[in-house]
């Protein structure tokens, strides 16, 4: 995978995350956007038979009109997407808002991972679901789902029906979010997971950080286990945008 950014204040929670060599996914609870992960499955289901009856489609409202009897599955669905915890990366070093919203203002930091497989693909040990791209969407994306999986599903398409439902959960985001170019380390439940050292290789100083608060990152970060880790930062560069530079100590 390549690599991804942590935008961070800085903070004590930020240095634990570089101390005790962890991760944190946030509970749904944490999250900063009111619809995150809450998403009504049901709700959607309601407003694709309403528009299907008022068109008068009605081979698609009989197909849709089967998934309302499964309400106490999306039930369950939902209950397992309100359960999850997420860790939220960008994949530009670069932007300016992000810097902004998650940086305290530029005050804070970048951290740049190269997360291995332990944190992208499923695992049961650390209960990981996997790593996939934020979806963006103008609407509530799961009406959009039962009117094109309605007419082609049978029930041998159960377990991509769970599947989809479950990740589109997990995923969807208000398209104003759009800019945040988000990827998402999902998991199971939240809490903290260990990552390895190597997996940790970049640190951005943003562009009003102290002094004194990068040489406290430098320190953190400067056994061997860390000597891989590139040491940059931001700095200004044609009309509105930002640049990212060697910060090497000389």
């Amino acid at each position: 995978m390549s690599t991804l950014y942590k935008y961070r204040p800085y903070s004590a929670r930020s240095l634990e995350m570089l101390i005790k060599r962890e991760i944190y996914f946030a509970s749904l609870e944490q999250l900063n956007d009111p619809y995150d992960c809450r998403l009504n499955v049901s709700d959607a289901l309601s407003v694709a038979i309403a528009k299907a009856s008022s068109a008068k489609n009605q081979a698609l409202e009989e197909h849709l009109n089967r998934f309302r009897r499964m309400d106490h599955v999306y039930d369950k669905i939902q209950a397992d997407i309100q359960g999850a915890g997420v860790f939220s990366l960008a994949k530009s070093p670069k932007n300016v808002l992000m810097w902004s919203h998650y940086a305290d203002d530029h005050r804070g930091f970048a951290v740049g991972f190269q997360l291995s497989e332990k944190f992208t693909t499923h695992r049961n040990s650390e209960q990981i679901i996997g790593a996939a791209d934020a979806y963006y969407a103008k609407a509530n994306p799961f009406t959009d789902f039962f009117e094109k999986f309605a007419l082609r599903a049978t029930m041998s398409d159960w377990n991509e029906f769970w599947t989809s439902i479950l990740e589109i959960g997990l995923r969807a985001k208000g398209d104003l979010w759009a800019y945040e170019d988000e990827v998402r380390i999902l998991r199971k439940i939240p809490g903290p997971v260990g990552y390895a050292p190597t997996e940790l290789t970049e640190i951005i100083f943003g562009l009003n950080m102290p002094y004194a608060q990068q040489i406290t990152l430098r320190r953190i970060l400067a056994g061997p286990d860390w000597k891989h880790v590139q040491f940059r930062k931001v700095v200004r560069s044609d009309g509105f945008a930002v640049d990212v530079v060697s910060a090497d100590a000389t």
